[in-house]
């Protein structure tokens, strides 16, 4: 066991840049293996050494599919009014599924799209993924550390770019934009999309699994997702990926 955990970080070593600007980039995702410990540990961490997006695994009646470095399930539940809905993992899967986000070919987070079952994924003003009545999840889980104002002025720029950043869109995009926080490797958002108990559409951000508040309104729902899945977003290609075109 000893010999296999020095391999391990040897390769672990072998597998990061560092860079003036970001710090320590990990490629593989094995910098957090020895998080799980003993033989679970090293095998998520060889498993995520090789960078392989294809396997998936059963664990009781959940199933679990690899996306880069780490694992996501393949279904989620949303709440919609007074009941919940049951959301699918969305996109390309198998050796297409390259659902990374990048920034000059830095990696920042693997990303996975949820929607129920009957929804094709499609982007774009008119597409799907941006409409509200649609319940959806878009989860990132972190490669990198990120600051809550890198988010912020990400969020706001492309919401500009993509022309949706009216007048009643702009207080709710400054209260959203307060509930962000610093991400560390491993930290995972998800946004989610509902319907609420009053019948109104509404937006949640989540931080591992804690709600740390959102927002209600269609019109604020399609802005925040314009940000991944408009005409102008963060990065094109995981907008392809993520998405069914």
């Amino acid at each position: 066991m000893t010999g296999a955990v020095t391999l391990l970080r040897a390769v672990a070593v072998r597998r990061c840049e560092v860079v003036s600007r970001w710090g320590v980039v990990w490629k593989y995702g094995v910098a957090r293996w020895a998080a799980v410990g003993g033989s679970a540990g090293l095998a998520a961490g060889l498993a995520a050494a090789v960078g392989g997006c294809t396997a998936t695994a059963e664990s009781g009646a959940r199933r679990v599919v690899a996306v880069g470095e780490y694992q996501f399930d393949d279904r989620l539940d949303v709440a919609s009014g007074n009941d919940q809905t049951s959301l699918s993992l969305k996109g390309p899967t198998g050796k297409d599924r390259v659902c990374r986000l990048t920034f000059w070919s830095f990696p920042i987070a693997c990303a996975a799209l949820y929607l129920p079952d009957e929804e094709v994924a499609t982007p774009g003003s008119h597409g799907s993924v941006l409409n509200a009545a649609v319940p959806k999840v878009l989860k990132l889980q972190y490669l990198r550390a990120v600051s809550a104002k890198d988010f912020r002025e990400s969020t706001v720029h492309f919401i500009r770019a993509n022309e949706l950043l009216s007048e009643s869109v702009q207080p709710q995009l400054d209260h959203w934009n307060r509930l962000f926080r610093d991400v560390d490797v491993g930290d995972t958002y998800e946004v989610r999309a509902h319907i609420d108990e009053t019948g109104v559409g509404s937006v949640q951000l989540v931080l591992n699994g804690a709600v740390l508040g959102g927002v209600k309104g269609a019109e604020f729902s399609k802005a925040l997702f314009s940000v991944w899945f408009g005409d102008s977003c963060f990065m094109e290609s995981l907008k392809l990926a993520l998405t069914e075109m």
